[in-house]
């Protein structure tokens, strides 16, 4: 969540068009648009329903303010949230696309009461497509259907029929794909092997699709992309070299102080070596690291030396912070089982 954070710029994704806003999508919204400080650095990603930021304030911070006022009491909080929202979904804005109205710019400036006008009967738009494609290249000065027949006279009415808007979209959108082969003609990629830049035609066409992370020419690879797939698993050059520097790595034995390459050591040792503070070699360790049992030292309660783990009970070492410390097998030669039945041995010839 960015909630809170100031961003240099920011790409935000609103609710679409086409879906009805709610109270939620518009503090979404909000706290999307809020993060960057000059609309500048702003930029949405497709439109978004115009009913988006028209539901007007959100009830919780109200009743919030008023609680911490002391205008109402603990008890009437859920009761006045319920009350706001109701008035608010009574008196709240049109939030479906076709019902919302927009403003004539035409009817406007010939000061007529009825400038707004829904989207759908009023501008012809039947669906969100039509609202991006139709109505938002407007602008500010858009004009319903009545303006734009009346502007054009009757051959403007004829020109808005169903077919020749048909007709307009077909042009469109033939004129929009006659770009993009065109773009796609002409577009070229660099071999990130020999720098040279060159058409669609001198790459393969599964390298061609993923040129933004780097292609290599038919000249620098003859081949094709199923045949690199089957060798895939294999080491490629640059990994059996870096492999092969490693292994002619010397280090330096802690033990002996001796550098030796790393086959005298054990692999364990060596991925450890910083955490241990060193290695050892196998001539001066023997034992791999998977054998090998590490060494505690801990005080005795009783005598008060300092011993090695091994010459204490194990339930005694586990359980030394509960019983305040812990006594070594000299000074304590019975195990922590058999104290315990002595226990309860005792406390059962106590009670009979």
């Amino acid at each position: 969540m960015y909630q809170g954070a100031t961003l240099t710029a920011a790409i935000v994704h609103l609710l679409a068009a086409d879906r009805k806003p709610q109270m939620a999508d518009m503090m979404a919204a909000y706290v999307e648009c809020s993060r960057v400080k000059t609309k500048e650095t702003l930029l949405v990603a497709e439109p978004f329903s115009p009913a988006l930021f028209c539901l007007g304030p959100p009830p919780g911070p109200k009743i919030l303010l008023q609680l911490l006022r002391g205008e109402i009491a603990p008890e009437a909080v859920e009761a006045e949230f319920d009350r706001l929202e109701t008035l608010q979904r009574a008196t709240g804005g049109e939030t479906d696309l076709m019902k919302q109205k927009w403003p004539c710019m035409s009817c406007e400036l010939a000061g007529r009461e009825d400038s707004m006008k829904p989207i759908g009967d009023g501008f012809g738009v039947r669906n969100a497509s039509d609202f991006r494609e139709k109505l938002l290249p407007q602008g500010a000065w858009a004009r319903c259907t009545r303006c734009s027949r009346a502007s054009s006279g009757a051959a403007g009415g004829a020109a808005n029929t169903e077919a020749q808007q048909e007709q307009r979209r077909q042009r469109f959108s033939q004129s929009r794909n006659d770009q993009r082969r065109l773009a796609a003609s002409t577009a070229t990629a660099t071999c990130t092997q020999c720098g040279k830049e060159g058409p669609r035609t001198e790459f393969w066409p599964a390298d061609w699709h993923n040129r933004d992370q780097g292609v290599k020419c038919t000249e620098c690879e003859p081949r094709q992309p199923a045949e690199r797939a089957s060798v895939r698993g294999q080491l490629s050059d640059g990994c059996r070299q870096r492999i092969e520097e490693r292994r002619l790595t010397l280090l330096a034995c802690r033990t002996c102080t001796l550098e030796k390459p790393p086959d005298c050591f054990w692999p364990m040792d060596i991925t450890n070596r910083k955490q241990n503070g060193g290695l050892s070699c196998t001539l001066c360790e023997p034992t791999p690291p998977s054998e090998r049992c590490r060494i505690y030292m801990f005080t005795c309660r009783t005598c008060g030396a300092e011993k090695p783990n091994d010459q204490f009970w194990p339930r005694d070492i586990k359980n030394r912070r509960q019983n305040g410390g812990l006594s070594c097998t000299t000074c304590e030669p019975t195990a922590s089982e058999g104290r315990r039945s002595k226990r309860k041995q005792s406390i059962g010839s106590t009670n009979h």
